[in-house]
């Protein structure tokens, strides 16, 4: 988590189209390499080789999802209240460092 904050102003300071490049990249190399990432995964937690081959894949495929955004994210005036004198806009912007836990059954 330290080193993501660190990291993060940099990241925040990036061209959307070059995030976008870096994640694909990032998944392409994910890719690659999946037999090695599950290999390590398996052995990391102990878990059978079968039940996390499909990890990867689920990496690679929301690293791309996510990717596909990083270009296309732009604030748009709404209106949220029933009179339309009030001036309200979305603007999407990298939030910052978060932390997941992922849990579940591959099946």
């Amino acid at each position: 988590m330290a080193a993501a904050a660190k990291a993060f102003p940099a990241w925040r300071a990036t061209a959307p189209a070059r995030r976008r490049d870096l994640l694909f990249r990032l998944a392409d190399l994910v890719e690659r390499e999946k037999e090695r990432f599950a290999w390590v995964g398996a052995m990391e937690i102990g878990t059978p080789i079968s039940a996390v081959r499909a990890i990867p894949a689920k990496f690679c495929a929301w690293t791309k999802y996510a990717a596909g955004w990083a270009d296309k994210l732009e604030g748009r005036v709404v209106s949220s209240f029933q009179d339309d004198s009030a001036f309200d806009y979305t603007l999407c912007e990298p939030y910052g460092v978060i932390g997941m836990i992922l849990t579940g059954t591959v099946r």
